[in-house]
């Protein structure tokens, strides 16, 4: 299936803009997957899958211009409040925009939530709980959206040295 045309051919179909925002966010296309993922919500301002992807490139996007903290914690909050609070990857992208905006006492609770939930913890444990540390430290703990299978290191000034897996 050819997703662009696909979207030509039926541009209200929000399933057709979303799979074709998702393999634009794969592809790094962060401005063009955003505005599919706007698209989408336009359609159905309820999608929680639109809603959390939109808020993990205001938070995660190596594209400044995309940045958007205040923005992806409200999409944030409102995919979280359709999944009932209880899907740990959306609380760790809800944190993680409340963490770019500096509000690290609400990223630390929020990380904290998100370890709770076991399939969280399963596929993202050791980086769960790396950020956490950090959100304790009161410490940004940005990362770059990358595929899903590389790790993130970096040193702080101080020469203490992390490598983290990428969100899963």
């Amino acid at each position: 299936l050819d997703l662009n045309q696909a979207v030509k051919a039926e541009p209200n179909n929000p399933a057709y803009l979303g799979q074709r925002a998702q393999c634009f966010q794969r592809r790094g296309q962060w401005a063009k997957a955003l505005d599919d993922f706007d698209a989408v919500i336009r359609l159905n301002e309820n999608c929680h899958e639109a809603l959390i992807s939109r808020a993990q490139i205001r938070w995660m996007s190596p594209d400044l211009l995309l940045r958007d903290s205040a923005k992806g914690i409200s999409d944030a909050r409102r995919a979280c409040e359709l999944t009932n609070w209880k899907d740990g990857r959306y609380l760790e992208i809800l944190a993680g925009n409340y963490d770019a905006a500096g509000k690290y006492d609400e990223a630390y609770l929020w990380q904290a939530k998100a370890i709770d939930d076991p399939a969280y913890t399963r596929v993202n444990g050791e980086r769960g709980l790396a950020l956490l540390q950090f959100y304790a430290a009161k410490k940004n703990a940005h990362v770059p959206l990358a595929p899903p299978t590389a790790t993130y290191s970096w040193s702080q000034s101080n020469g203490n040295a992390f490598t983290i897996p990428y969100l899963k």
